[in-house]
Parts: C-alpha cells; sequence; structure tokens
C-alpha cells in the first residue's frame, strides 16, 4: 500500500493511495474464513459452506468493506507516521459507484487541507481590562424587588387601565382588504407589562375590556422599526405587510410581588437557612458577587479569544474548506448554497479558532475526561429541566438521561469540544496579567452590550 501527498498548493494538498492485491487479499481470506464459520446454508453443516460458494455470495461485498478498513487505518498510519496533521477529515475525490471492484489495483485520492504553523503572543493580551464589580446596597435592593416579582401571585383583571404594573396579552391578526382575516397572513400572540408597548398601542387598548377587539392601521401609529419589534419581523417581511390589524385583547393580568417572610425567604434559599430580610440580603449580595465574577470572567475571556484571533496569524486551506463546506450541503456547487461567500468566512473563523484552541490545548497537555463529561452533561440536562419548570427528577434519571443523549448524533462530540474551549479559555486568562478596574453594576452591564454591539457589528 503506497500513500503519499501530492500537488501541494500552500495548504491544500491531494493525498493518492494506492493498493494492491497483496495489500488485501490476505484481509479478504481471512473475512470470508470467519464468514465461513457462522454461516449456515441448507444442505451442509453449519460452517462447513464450501469456500467457493462463499465467495460467490458475499466476496465482492467482502472485498470493498476490507478495502474501505484498509484504506481508513493505512491513511490514519500514514499522518501519525509522517506526522501529517489535517485540519478535518480528507475527502475523497472519487464515486464508489464508479469503481472497477474486479480489478485487482486501485487508486484512490483525496482531497485534504493541512494545518498550520501557529506562533501565538500572550503578550498583547496584557493591556486588556478585568472588571470588578462593586454591588452596591441599591444593587441588592433592586434584585429583591426582581425575586419578589418572580415570587408573586398574578391577579385577573377585566379591563385595561394606566396601571403601569399590569400586563395584557394582545393578538395580533393581519387583515385584507375587506377586513377579513387574511389567509396566510401575519398572526402574533404578545404578552407584556402594558407600559411596555408602543404608547400608541397603550391608547388603542387603554378602558377596554378582555376579549374586545380594536383595529389598528398599523403603519399611521407605528414606525416600520417599531412594527417589526412588535411583531417580532424582518424589514422585509413589515414592508409587505398589510396595515389593517385587529387586536384580541385576551388577558389582563397584574403580578402581586410576594410578601418578605420566611415563606419568601425558603423559596429561594435551604429551609429556615435565612430568617430575616437583613440576613437575607447579605446572602444574596454574596450571590450577585459570584455571578458577576462569573461574567467579569467571561468577558474577559472572550475578549482575549478575539484579540488572539485578531493578532495570530492563522494560514488556512481555503480550497479545502470551501469543498468541505459544500459537502456539507450536499452539492458540489456554490451557486447552490445561499450567501455562500458569508458562510464561507464564518466556516473559516470557526476553522480559526478551532485550530487556536486546540493548539494550546495540546501544547499544555490538557484532556477532557469521561467523568467530566458525564458531569457536564448532566449539569446541562439538570438546568434545562429546571429552566423549564420540571420538578427534580433525580440523580440516577438524569444520569441515565445524559448516558442516552452523549449516544445521540454527534452529541459527544460537541460536548467535549465544549469541554476542551473552557479549559482553553480558562488556561489564556490564566496567562494574562489584565489591567484591573473596579465599576458599577451599571458600568459592566453597559461596557458589556457595548462589547456585544461592537463584536455583532464587526461581524
Amino acid at each position: 500500500m503506497e500513500v503519499s501527498i501530492q500537488n501541494k498548493d500552500g495548504l491544500d494538498a491531494v493525498l493518492a493511495v494506492k493498493i494492491t492485491k497483496e495489500d488485501y487479499q490476505p484481509l479478504i481470506d481471512k473475512a470470508l474464513n470467519n464468514y465461513r464459520k457462522k454461516m449456515s446454508l441448507p444442505g451442509f453443516r453449519p460452517g462447513q459452506v464450501p469456500i467457493g460458494v462463499v465467495k460467490k455470495m458475499i466476496e465482492k461485498d467482502v472485498k470493498r468493506e476490507e478495502i474501505d478498513k484498509l484504506l481508513h487505518s493505512g491513511i490514519n498510519d500514514y499522518f501519525k507516521n509522517n506526522n501529517v496533521k489535517p485540519v478535518l477529515s480528507p475527502l475523497s475525490t472519487y464515486i464508489v459507484e464508479d469503481i472497477d471492484w474486479k480489478s485487482d489495483a486501485f487508486d484512490f485520492t483525496y482531497d485534504i487541507g493541512l494545518k498550520p504553523e501557529l506562533k501565538i503572543d500572550y503578550n498583547a493580551l496584557n493591556s486588556l481590562t478585568k472588571y470588578n464589580i462593586a454591588i452596591e446596597e441599591e444593587d441588592v435592593e433592586k434584585e429583591v424587588e426582581n425575586l419578589r416579582q418572580r415570587a408573586g401571585k398574578t391577579k385577573t383583571e377585566e379591563t385595561v387601565t394606566a396601571d403601569n404594573g399590569l400586563s395584557v396579552g394582545l393578538q395580533f391578526k393581519e387583515l385584507d382588504d375587506e377586513g377579513a382575516a387574511l389567509d396566510g397572513g401575519t398572526e402574533k400572540t404578545k404578552i407584556a407589562r402594558s407600559d411596555e408597548l408602543p404608547q400608541t398601542i397603550q391608547n388603542a387598548i387603554l378602558g377596554k375590556a378582555k376579549g374586545e377587539t380594536v383595529r389598528v392601521n398599523l403603519p399611521a401609529v407605528l414606525s416600520p422599526a417599531q412594527i417589526g419589534e412588535l411583531l417580532e419581523l424582518d424589514d422585509l417581511t413589515v414592508k409587505d405587510l398589510n396595515p389593517e390589524f385587529d387586536i384580541l385583547i385576551s388577558d389582563i393580568f397584574k403580578l402581586e410581588p410576594a410578601e418578605i417572610n420566611q415563606d419568601f425567604f425558603n423559596e429561594f434559599f435551604e429551609k429556615d437557612l435565612v430568617k430575616n430580610e437583613d440576613d437575607f440580603k447579605t446572602e444574596w449580595k454574596k450571590i450577585l458577587d459570584g455571578y458577576y465574577n462569573n461574567q467579569s470572567n467571561a468577558l474577559l475571556e472572550k475578549s482575549a479569544k478575539e484579540e488572539l484571533l485578531a493578532h495570530t496569524k492563522i494560514e488556512l486551506p481555503h480550497t479545502f474548506l470551501r469543498k468541505y463546506l459544500l459537502q456539507t450541503y450536499n452539492t458540489d456547487k456554490e451557486a447552490d448554497v445561499e450567501n455562500f461567500g458569508a458562510k464561507v468566512a464564518e466556516f473559516e473563523n470557526e476553522m480559526k479558532w478551532h485550530l487556536l484552541a486546540e493548539e494550546i490545548f495540546e501544547k499544555n497537555e490538557m484532556e477532557v475526561t469521561e467523568p467530566e463529561i458525564q458531569s457536564y452533561t448532566m449539569a446541562l440536562i439538570n438546568g434545562e429541566f429546571k429552566r423549564a419548570g420540571y420538578p427534580d427528577f433525580g440523580a440516577d434519571f438524569i444520569k441515565n438521561y445524559a448516558t442516552k443523549y452523549l449516544s445521540e448524533n454527534d452529541n459527544r462530540n460537541r460536548v467535549t469540544l465544549s469541554l476542551r474551549d473552557h479549559k482553553v479559555l480558562d488556561k489564556i486568562r490564566q496567562s494574562i496579567n489584565p489591567v484591573q478596574e473596579t465599576v458599577s453594576v451599571k458600568a459592566f452591564e453597559e461596557i458589556r452590550q457595548q462589547n456585544t454591539v461592537t463584536h455583532n457589528h464587526n461581524h
């Protein structure tokens, strides 16, 4: 078996594999004998079917199967023995159905993309800022009020009033030119506090009772941007809407905040752990400190990742990556993929981080262990169940659910890569000495929002 790299152009190359009968025939003979031992046919004792009969029945399929195994093992051995590092799995350039499997010798070719050499310099990251968030008394007070809302009870109202604490359920329905519901038109159900709605919509429903419908010409009272935000539609869809809408007031209710008492304390902490409001605020401040420290670390890691990507020269096998992306769309024509250029750019950005993270992971001899994969997955699933409002199912149920989840699709690989990224980002954060700055909660939220806006704009 001969394996070689040909037509190398930068990091793009072709992998050529030549297989002869001497390479695969011993494997086929062994496989046929194994099948013969298990085979049972009328007229023959079990395991005693003549090898000629076995060959006639399955030799072609066995030949294909053994050559396929030989290809994979031979290519992997070649990569390992020659220190060849592909960015992703090779792409075959042949069509299996076109191969003459009666032949004795076979030539296979693959497109491959090779990993670039990376030189990572962490020094530039020392100019980044690590924010230390000062939790003030007013921040804790605000959180307590939010918790009272979360633990509160809803009270049904019959009429829309100007009460700022009132919430409404509204059903928007697009109408045709005759004022009837438009077939296939936009319909949207929205639940919101009334004072969060555009003022013109507040005015339209003020004084109306539950179950009433008001008719509104949306473009006459709202800007296109307001309509898009209200109905959660993109600009083009908003532009094509009919102007008239019926708005059904389906619900009117008010949330009554929970009283600050022992039941309230027990809602958020272990029973009787907290017994007065001052202790509750003290304990909740600890939670806020932990939360904002995690958020600050996450922002620092995100900024470090972006800076590393911006300042590390990362060459890519562009031709290979375009072909690889096309294969995920089951086509070989770029014109078949909408916005293919943008998808290529996004894919290449993801690949740059993948290569960077992999380099840091390997250089620091990190590993992701099976217990870590299990623990991470269980925590992920348990968190999703809690957010959905499900009761505590117990550790055994969550463990079994996690095991099943990891066995499906490509979930194990996704979890492993996520854990790898956590370890890499943590290592990056530990490797730098950022500027320390203390800020208020409000200032930090503004910084985080600005960072998000800037990141989205740049991409």
